[in-house]
């Protein structure tokens, strides 16, 4: 049953994805797609979608190259192999913090992600998470995001840093989040346990 949720939440992700208006501020500078790989479409408006969907073992064609080495590297999966949804779902924390990232597309099929550091990078696109109902600890800080739509149905968050972001479009994350559940940072402060 949980698996079904999964799915149909990862098959939402990618149809609401399609119908989504994020848009880059500056192109990514990740390098060429993988070979033989669909990858995000970049119309001339600037806007992107996520990939197609892929099967269960085929190539995720990732947005970032710098995204995909950290993914590889977490899972320690040796370059010879495809990173594959399969090998996604067993993926819990993930921490790509300063290392440029600007595309998170790939990054949906880690649905089972619970924990996330992805501060200063260039993101400011989170159509990617739609569907990781599982995160409690999301660090966004320092990106380039003026829109938490993406994120808004993650109940389960404890931490949710945001501060260094420019937000102005959509709801406020204090008018999302539980704030008795979720400590929210939007200014430069301390976690409170810290």
């Amino acid at each position: 049953m949980k698996h079904g949720r999964r799915v149909l939440a990862l098959l939402t992700a990618l149809l609401l994805l399609a119908l989504c208006a994020c848009t880059e501020k500056e192109p990514a500078s990740s390098g060429p797609a993988p070979t033989g790989a669909p990858s995000a479409s970049e119309p001339d408006d600037g806007a992107y979608t996520l990939s197609p969907a892929v099967g269960e073992h085929e190539k995720i064609p990732f947005g970032d190259a710098k995204l995909e080495q950290a993914i590889r590297q977490a899972m320690e999966l040796p370059e010879q192999y495809d990173i594959t949804p399969a090998h996604c779902r067993a993926l819990v924390y993930l921490d790509i913090r300063g290392l440029g990232v600007s595309n998170l597309d790939g990054l949906q099929y880690c649905y089972s992600l619970e924990v996330l550091y992805a501060g200063h990078n260039r993101i400011s696109c989170l159509a990617a998470l739609t569907g990781m109902e599982d995160m409690f600890i999301l660090d966004l800080s320092d990106n380039r995001i003026d829109d938490i739509s993406g994120i808004t149905y993650m109940k389960n968050l404890m931490l949710l840093d945001l501060h260094g972001n420019p937000l102005r479009e959509g709801p406020s994350p204090q008018s999302v989040f539980n704030t008795d559940q979720t400590y929210i940072a939007t200014e430069f402060s301390a976690v409170p346990w810290e």
